[in-house]
Order: C-alpha cells, then sequence, then structure tokens
C-alpha cells in the first residue's frame, strides 16, 4: 500500500484518512467527515484545523473527552507526526509525511489492554489469541527465566484472556517478533514498565 503524500489518520487495521480539508470533524453524527460509530463518543466529539501548516486538535466540549497520547486533552493541542489519538473506542495515528525526522527515540511498541490493539513502530500489528497469550505469560513472568515448557503451559492457560503488556528497549523488539513463532531456545526476559492509560515503550 503505498503511503499517502498528504497529512493523514491511521486508523488499527491500516486505512489511512486524509485530511484534505481545512476542518475535519469526528463523531457520531452523519455529518462527521470521520464517523465514529462508538456510543462513547458525542455526536460532534473533536476536530482537526488545518491552520497554517499546523493541524490543531479541540475537542467540542464532548462528554467522554479526547485524549491525546494517554492524556486526555483540555487546550487545543498541535499535531505532531506518530502522536495518538483517542475517542472511546476509536484509535487514530496522525501522520506527516513532511515533518521533519526527530532524532528523539520515539515509542517502539503501545498496546491497549482494553482493545488488544498493539502498534509496533507506529504500525498496527494483529495477534492471534495464542499470541496475546504469550505476551501475557511474559509480562507477568518480568524479571524472570521461563523454560520453554513453562511458556507452552502457560500459553495453553492463558489463551481465553488477554492482559496488558509493556515492554521497553531491545525486549520488546525480540517479543514482537518472536509472536510470529514459537519460541526457539528455553530463556525469555521482559523489561520492567509503568502504567498508563495507553501503553508506549
Amino acid at each position: 500500500m503505498e503511503t499517502p503524500r498528504l497529512p493523514h489518520l491511521l486508523d488499527p487495521l491500516g486505512n489511512a484518512i486524509l485530511l484534505s480539508l481545512s476542518l475535519t470533524v469526528l463523531g457520531r453524527a452523519a455529518g462527521c467527515q470521520v464517523i465514529i460509530a462508538d456510543r462513547a463518543a458525542s455526536r460532534r466529539h473533536a476536530e482537526i484545523a488545518g491552520e497554517g501548516g499546523a493541524y490543531i486538535l479541540r475537542d467540542l466540549d464532548s462528554t467522554n473527552g479526547t485524549w491525546l497520547n494517554g492524556q486526555r486533552l483540555g487546550e487545543p493541542a498541535h499535531l505532531r507526526d506518530g502522536d495518538l489519538i483517542e475517542i472511546g473506542s476509536a484509535r487514530f495515528i496522525f501522520r506527516d509525511p513532511d515533518a521533519t525526522f526527530a532524532t528523539t527515540r520515539l515509542p517502539r511498541l503501545v498496546y491497549d489492554e482494553a482493545t488488544g490493539d498493539l502498534w509496533v513502530d507506529r504500525r498496527p500489528v494483529q495477534l492471534s489469541p495464542k499470541q496475546h497469550a504469550l505476551f501475557a505469560l511474559l509480562w507477568a513472568r518480568r524479571d524472570q527465566v521461563c523454560g520453554k515448557d513453562e511458556i507452552a503451559a502457560g500459553c495453553s492457560s492463558r489463551r481465553s484472556s488477554t492482559r496488558s503488556l509493556r515492554f521497553s528497549g531491545r525486549a520488546a523488539t525480540r517479543c514482537a517478533a518472536k509472536t510470529r513463532s514459537r519460541p526457539r531456545s528455553g530463556q525469555s526476559a521482559v523489561g520492567r514498565s509503568t502504567t498508563t492509560r495507553s501503553k508506549a515503550w
């Protein structure tokens, strides 16, 4: 899929919503440019305004609030490439192809415990129940050594539920890659973390 050249919102399925208008309204009403089919979203919930080459996110006095990078939005905020916008159960990543490359290291992995949405390097990743179970086991046993038999048994018992996870550094990248196949070695390690509404590494 070709990356759009205009600023856009990226949904969890990887669909791009172009911000080609000077004002884009997000909400539950049929007249909104971005319709969010969730009763937790207000009819006119939030708007993104293009002003002088910048894009500004405003909450429109919504009942449940608009969340930006895990924080409830109070004042209007300038959007930066990679920002996470949450409205009810809907989640979008703001992408600006013309943004200046940032030298600071961005979070590598975001995991939402309420929905099970997983993002790696700002891109959505779909996990099977078995893969979710592996993440949950590694999170529960962080800073401990897990044998392959324990991993197999733990994944089997955890497939029916999903728990929040948070990894850091090289361990996060290694664990994300290992979800595509069974662990080859008898050991796995996971880093420490703290808890926020949306988990970011």
